[in-house]
């Protein structure tokens, strides 16, 4: 990498609602869902693909045969960074913070993880509008 590239603060929320679970329409829902409880916003779908980019490229997380898998790495972090009796809003902030704060080791490979139509279709079904 020429210059110096970190995570964004958004890359501490997204990596706090990943779960393992199958790439598919449900799980953004349940991003989308997750996200929205703990910072009060829904993700745009930028922050999910460019961030989810990110933490792969950063092996935090890996994808095999279209299921989303948490790495060690991500158990890691999780288990290093734990606060006992923390609430979920500023463990999410934390990672925030975290996250952006950490230089990318690598060149992140931005991949689309899900397409708007996915997209349109989960914010459509969360927000019942």
């Amino acid at each position: 990498m020429e210059k110096e590239e970190y995570f964004k603060h958004s890359d501490g929320w997204v990596f706090w609602c990943l779960n393992n679970g199958k790439l598919n329409v449900k799980y953004l829902y349940c991003m989308i869902m997750s996200g929205d409880y703990v910072n009060h916003a829904i993700f745009n779908l930028d922050e999910i693909n460019d961030g989810m980019s990110r933490l792969e490229s950063e092996g935090y997380l890996e994808i095999i045969n279209n299921k989303v898998k948490l790495t060690q790495k991500a158990k890691a972090f999780k288990k290093e960074h734990h606060v006992r009796f923390e609430l979920c809003i500023p463990q999410m902030l934390r990672y925030c913070h975290i996250f952006e704060k950490m230089q990318l080791e690598k060149d992140p490979v931005y991949k689309r993880y899900f397409t708007q139509d996915e997209y349109d279709t989960a914010v459509r079904k969360y927000c019942k509008y």
